[in-house]
């Protein structure tokens, strides 16, 4: 075989090859094996559980959805204390970041009018029932009556009722200072100072949130507070 045919057969095999060599290069991956198809993992949040604080118990467990509803229901504030599955210790509700945009929907607070402050507010005669649901089954519970003063004064008289008489206890009545600090709209601190006391009972300070005109709620006892129109 002379050269010129050594060189032409060399060019043959390179034109049979080299296209193989580049389509060998650029043939797509295998496409999926759809039949092996299956639904993602279902999230973790719902296998989750969830308990809350109330008046020192835990109260639960719940999922996601129902602290939500519970939330918006008013039931859990921004401060109630919350556990979840796989967390160390509570925290405040608003701390969890699953349950931050159920915070963000909240009702504002009740519209009052722009001259009624808080003091204003609160000067009248109001009826506090304290005592758990236990308590109150059973006939045991305190209600006090206080009087807010427009001078910053008060008077407040407590009865003791209990399961065993029908007549309730009359405590001494007690007079003093008060003042209030607002913490956000519809959301103050009333902090009384007594006179003539122990020195354990002589000041105290309540977090409240008003509900309407005559009605306000406080928000670490659940306990509500009714104005009495009429001084009843």
């Amino acid at each position: 075989m002379n050269q010129y045919s050594v060189t032409s057969f060399m060019l043959l095999i390179s034109l049979i090859i080299t296209p193989l060599l580049i389509n060998a290069r650029e043939q797509p991956p295998p496409l999926p094996d759809q039949s092996r198809d299956s639904p993602p993992p279902l999230p973790i949040e719902s296998h989750m559980q969830y308990y809350y604080e109330k008046k020192h118990q835990k109260v639960g467990p719940f999922q996601l959805q129902q602290i939500r509803e519970l939330i918006k229901k008013g039931v859990i504030k921004r401060h109630t204390l919350v556990w979840s599955s796989g967390k160390t210790n509570w925290s405040r509700a608003e701390l969890f970041p699953e349950l931050m945009n159920t915070f963000a929907q909240e009702a504002p607070a009740p519209d009052l009018p722009d001259d009624l402050s808080y003091k204003n507010y609160l000067v009248g005669v109001w009826k506090v029932t304290s005592g758990n649901e236990k308590q109150r089954k059973f006939g045991d519970n305190n209600t006090t009556i206080y009087k807010f003063n427009s001078d910053g004064s008060f008077s407040s008289v407590t009865k003791i009722y209990t399961a065993l008489s029908n007549d309730p206890i009359i405590m001494e009545p007690v007079t003093g200072k008060w003042y209030v600090t607002p913490i956000k709209d519809g959301l103050f601190t009333l902090t009384i100072s007594r006179i003539g006391v122990e020195p354990w009972y002589r000041r105290e300070s309540f977090n409240l949130r008003i509900q309407d005109e005559n009605i306000l709620i406080n928000e670490d006892t659940g306990d509500q507070a009714i104005r009495l129109i009429n001084d009843e």
